[in-house]
């Protein structure tokens, strides 16, 4: 049996939707300099992962996320840092869960999927547990 809450099924898409499409060369460079620069032994770069300026290069563009990442570090994790590797974003672009789910059948599959949320689409859960029957 296999159960996935919420589950994100394609990194890429998900960036797809949530980085505007004008932004992406740009935050492809930052992922390639990023790259090479680890490569050369310095530190990770580093991206906020909210911002309040819509605009802003951030890993979580919504109002949404900014709302519950800076009211949640407020009330509940006054360490946490509003910041995470460039790393991170570039292995999201990788993760493809959802590219496998066609192999799991005639798995029982169990998917939990949240009506409008933009940070895990629903239909890209739907379209991933279709391809599972």
């Amino acid at each position: 049996c296999v159960v996935a809450q919420v589950p994100l099924v394609s990194g890429f898409r998900n960036i797809q939707r949530l980085v505007r499409a004008d932004f992406i060369a740009g935050l492809r460079a930052s992922l390639d300099q990023d790259r090479e620069a680890r490569l050369a032994g310095k530190p990770p770069g580093m991206l906020p992962v909210v911002s309040e300026d819509p605009l802003g290069p951030c890993a979580l563009p919504t109002p949404d996320s900014y709302q519950w990442f800076t009211e949640t570090g407020r009330t509940r994790a006054q360490s946490w840092r509003n910041e995470v590797t460039l790393r991170t974003v570039d292995l999201l672009m990788e993760y493809e869960p959802g590219a496998y789910i066609d192999r799991i059948a005639p798995t029982p599959l169990l998917m939990v999927v949240a009506a409008g949320d933009h940070l895990t689409p629903s239909d890209l859960a739907l379209e991933a547990y279709n391809r599972a029957l």
